[in-house]
């Protein structure tokens, strides 16, 4: 498993790429938790990081995946650039209200006390939903690339053909 999430050389075919994406989008949904369930900051603070370390495993499933079909690593920024799109539109509507709010405040010369009386209210009523909005816009932006990579049954630059047997490698 650790080729598959941390090497971008080679290639996975679909089956493969998408068993990566599942264990990287639960990956993130556990590492989500401590927020939800308002843990220390500290150990929210590490879950961050660890969440912030796994954009690296994205990567290397998407480099991986366009070139099992023949296409160039780089290819890799448009499921990214797409997600970062839909997840900043999905935040606006989830958290746009009070982020707003808590701005205007700022603004208005709120204390520092009551912005994080703000913040925590909004990082209580957001948090989960924002979570579960990740986790399904990763699901549908990797399963609707995923489905649009053709496969080349054959060798090419990137290595040999993989197979519907190639999964963990």
């Amino acid at each position: 498993m650790g080729s598959l999430l941390f090497s971008p050389s080679g290639r996975i075919g679909s089956s493969a790429f998408m068993k990566g994406a599942v264990i990287l989008i639960v990956l993130t949904v556990i590492l989500g938790l401590p927020a939800v369930l308002g843990l220390p900051d500290a150990v929210a603070l590490i879950a961050s990081v660890i969440s912030f370390a796994t954009i690296w495993c994205w990567i290397v499933l998407w480099v991986k995946r366009y070139h099992d079909g023949g296409k160039s690593g780089w290819m890799c920024l448009l499921p990214i650039i797409t997600y970062l799109i839909v997840f900043i539109i999905a935040f606006s509507v989830i958290a746009g209200g009070s982020f707003m709010e808590m701005m205007n405040a700022t603004l208005d010369g709120a204390t520092p006390e009551e912005i994080e009386a703000m913040e925590a209210q909004m990082t209580a009523s957001t948090a989960i939903p924002l979570t579960v909005a990740g986790a399904v816009i990763s699901f549908a932006i990797a399963f609707l690339f995923n489905s649009m990579i053709k496969h080349e049954d054959h060798d090419n630059r990137f290595g040999p053909e993989t197979t519907t047997a190639d999964t963990f490698s």
